[in-house]
């Protein structure tokens, strides 16, 4: 279905598969697939050039399992995974094609925690959970159910949730959503340089954010992510429905709202072509992820 945006750009909107896609569903499968990629490369292109970077290029519902989305990440060569949060079960997502390519899960039996994000570092990948706790485990096949081994940063007592993770060379940066009541509503970011004891934390003022134009009370960071092409952290906020972008020094760069069609967003990446994209979980309509040509500006 094509949808016209007030811009009278379109977005497509189609549903994932309710299960991991493989080979066997076909040719008439993969002939949707490679339309579908070649309309959203299209898409890319022509909002690029007319300056369309708040625009969608596409929006894919997700199906039930990812209805409580809680975290992108991207693999080097730009393969997107999502989780939910309560089981430690991942999805691989065609984001230009709207397919689910796979599915596996940490085992051997099923592994339940509040899974809040993913980050992807080389072959590694990291479930974060609220508290602070890492899951490290390697990629699996579809269907595959894969070894793990847990991790707790000594990322200290000031953050009470954690909900953002993002992989930036040797270190993981992680976003707190809520920090304890003596800090105030500042932001908080820390950096582990991984396998260390060595934590650094980065403070970005509530006042510094509002003086950007945002007037939220605060800035509760659902995701956080790192941009390939400036090394600069972006982040989207759950319940004031914002997005912030800053130095690794926590200089910030832009502090906006998010497009009103954002009801929830739990996720954000950033692919080595450019693209940003947000996931929202379902909130009274379909979780879904969106794709937008560019970084906001």
């Amino acid at each position: 279905m094509i949808q016209r945006s007030r811009s009278a750009f379109p977005v497509l909107i189609l549903l994932f598969c309710s299960t991991a896609c493989s080979p066997d569903r076909g040719a008439g499968l993969e002939r949707a697939a490679a339309e579908r990629e070649a309309a959203f490369a299209e898409r890319v292109s022509e909002a690029r050039a007319g300056g369309e970077a708040d625009t969608p290029v596409a929006r894919w519902e997700l199906p039930g399992p990812l209805g409580e989305v809680s975290g992108l990440a991207l693999t080097p060569d730009d393969r997107l995974f999502a989780h939910g949060d309560e089981t430690g079960d991942l999805f691989e997502i065609d984001y230009r094609s709207g397919v689910v390519v796979k599915r596996f899960s940490l085992g051997p039996d099923e592994v339940t925690a509040d899974f809040e994000a993913l980050a992807i570092r080389d072959s590694t990948f990291w479930l974060l959970t609220s508290k602070g706790r890492l899951y490290e485990f390697m990629e699996g096949r579809n269907g595959e159910r894969v070894p793990y081994r847990t991790a707790e940063p000594p990322l200290g007592r000031d953050c009470q949730e954690f909900e953002g993770l993002a992989a930036a060379d040797d270190q993981l940066v992680f976003a707190c959503k809520k920090a304890k009541k003596a800090f105030g509503g500042d932001l908080h970011l820390y950096r582990w340089t991984i396998g260390s004891r060595s934590v650094e934390r980065v403070d970005i003022p509530l006042d510094s954010i509002r003086a950007r134009g945002a007037g939220w009370d605060e800035f509760s960071a659902s995701d956080i992510a790192r941009r390939g092409d400036t090394g600069n952290y972006i982040l989207v906020a759950g319940p004031e429905r914002g997005y912030l972008e800053v130095t690794p020094e926590g200089v910030i760069v832009l502090a906006r709202p998010l497009p009103a069609d954002h009801s929830q967003p739990e996720g954000i990446a950033w692919t080595s072509n450019g693209e940003l994209l947000i996931a929202d979980e379902m909130t009274g309509r379909s979780a879904a992820l969106t794709v937008y040509p560019e970084p906001f500006r």
